[in-house]
């Protein structure tokens, strides 16, 4: 018999099994399908283009942004990361990236930055999202897919 917490890390590392899969095969996440099968809802889809704004700055490169971005959407997950799971993993993906490529890795946002960045999301589509509500639960799939279409329009 599983205990909760063990299908919690089951499902975590799932989640974050494909994540590093498609970082690695360099696909789009336009395509893939959704785990719930919610269409996206449009009012969380604004409220995320307004995030996504904000977290613009000078210091980070678009590129290490996008990277910093799609990893704290995971934070509104069902299976509910921590921020620091979520930091510690960007860290690993930047450190693989840059072994794989052969260059020098991408800057390391400090903790609170990170956290920062987590803290600004819309906290309606958070709670709804690592709740599991099954009314209206936006699709976090359908969301990152959105923010993927945004940025390369953007490039």
């Amino acid at each position: 018999m599983t205990t909760v917490l063990e299908t919690k890390q089951l499902l975590k590392k799932r989640s974050l099994d494909r994540i590093e899969a498609l970082i690695k095969s360099g696909a789009s996440l336009r395509n893939l399908p959704s785990n719930d099968n919610n269409d996206l809802d449009l009012a969380y889809r604004d409220e995320i283009n307004l995030w996504l704004e904000r977290q613009r700055g000078r210091y980070f490169t678009r590129e290490e942004t996008t990277l910093q971005c799609v990893l704290a959407l995971r934070y509104a997950d069902l299976t509910r990361p921590t921020a620091r799971e979520l930091w510690q993993y960007l860290q690993i993906l930047i450190l693989k990236d840059a072994r794989m490529l052969g260059r020098r890795p991408m800057r390391f946002p400090s903790y609170s930055t990170f956290r920062a960045r987590i803290a600004d999301l819309p906290r309606d589509f958070v709670w709804k999202a690592r709740s599991g509500a099954n009314d209206g639960r936006p699709s976090v799939t359908a969301l990152v897919s959105r923010f993927d279409a945004i940025v390369s329009s953007q490039a």
